[in-house]
């Protein structure tokens, strides 16, 4: 199953959690948010790009891991997009020092 949800949790300010998002098979930088809005079960107001998730990311529980799995597959469809993902990624856990994100 893609970008499945391990924590069966609400992620917001409700304790630690972890969260799995399968980038294998990815296209699009919509079908990129898609998955990460289903698996993390992010709100409606979700915008859906970078700027959006990092917001996301920075309120995140103390405790929260992100494992961002088929990143290989996805840097061949995504390029340089999952690049500035994954820098944003690094900058959220810089400002979120509870946050642990994973490309693997």
């Amino acid at each position: 199953m893609s970008g499945v949800n391990t924590s069966g949790m609400n992620n917001r300010k409700s304790g630690a959690k972890r969260f799995v998002v399968d980038l294998a098979g990815l296209a699009t930088k919509g079908d990129l948010h898609g998955r990460i809005r289903r698996a993390m079960e992010l709100p409606e107001y979700y915008g859906e790009n970078l700027d959006a998730l990092y917001d996301l990311l920075t309120e995140m529980d103390e405790g929260t891991e992100i494992f961002f799995s088929g990143a290989d597959q996805a840097d061949r469809s995504l390029g340089e997009y999952l690049d500035m993902m994954r820098e944003m990624c690094s900058d959220a856990e810089n400002e979120n020092p509870g946050l642990k994100i994973f490309f693997q």
